[in-house]
């Protein structure tokens, strides 16, 4: 399995982002099939293929989205499927990131897993944050992968 976990170098971003990371599991990979989330207090947006499903379980409860979406702070911890190849990149949130954000448009609660169309800017509430091209610079810069 392949991956790698940045922070941001930021300010602004660093206030609301913990890190950013990415998982890639390819096919003749067969460590950590079932692996867990345990409980966070944080949220997460799992960036991933529109083709792509994620399953979390939980006991006799399981969620399954498809694509990019949205893991939101949890108590409970998540049996994950990862039996087929895929790629990930994921942002942590601090703890509170999302309330102070203003990102109101997401209904979802404790322990709930909800996709997101990641291409409108509808979620991210564009008339609450303009990134100056220096920051975008930096955001890339920061992001990149020296592998």
């Amino acid at each position: 399995m392949k991956n790698w976990k940045l922070c941001p170098k930021i300010e602004r971003v660093l206030n609301y982002v913990e890190c950013y990371w990415f998982l890639e599991r390819e096919p003749h990979d067969h460590s950590h099939i079932h692996p867990k989330l345990n409980p966070d207090p944080s949220a997460y947006l799992i960036i991933a293929s529109d083709n792509y499903l994620h399953q979390y379980d939980h006991q006799a409860t399981s969620q399954v989205v498809q694509g990019s979406h949205w893991i939101f702070p949890h108590l409970k911890t998540y049996t994950m499927d990862h039996l087929s190849p895929f790629k990930i990149i994921g942002i942590k949130f601090r703890v509170g990131a999302l309330y102070s954000l203003n990102l109101y448009d997401l209904s979802s609660g404790l322990d709930n897993v909800e996709p997101i169309d990641i291409q409108s800017t509808t979620w991210l509430g564009a008339s609450q944050y303009r990134a100056t091209n220096n920051e975008r610079s930096g955001l890339a810069a920061s992001t990149k992968y020296a592998g």
